[in-house]
């Protein structure tokens, strides 16, 4: 596994998916500025071990890897090799993307 996402992240993929395939991998980041501007916050709650985030969010990522999409830098402090999933919520604002 390398990376989960829910909220944005999960959008941007359903619709780099849509994009013709000519795009290449640039094709998520087209769809990324394509899905930003439409995206509303969601409201979400998540218990991972002992933390509890309750609130709106952008996107919640569950990551084994810092890269993916193409080459985007999604999860700076993943590592394949710690053996753990890193769990990161993006609260926004949108800018912050």
């Amino acid at each position: 596994m390398n990376i989960a996402e829910i909220g944005l992240g999960g959008d941007n993929v359903r619709r780099a998916d849509g994009l013709p395939r000519w795009l290449g991998g640039s094709r998520y980041a087209v769809a990324f500025w394509i899905t930003l501007a439409r995206y509303r916050p969601q409201s979400i709650s998540v218990h991972a071990g002992h933390h509890h985030f309750e609130g709106r969010c952008l996107t919640v990522t569950v990551a084994n890897g810092q890269f993916f999409g193409g080459g985007m830098w999604i999860s700076p402090h993943s590592d394949p090799g710690d053996g753990v999933l890193d769990v990161q919520i993006s609260t926004g604002p949108k800018r912050q993307a």
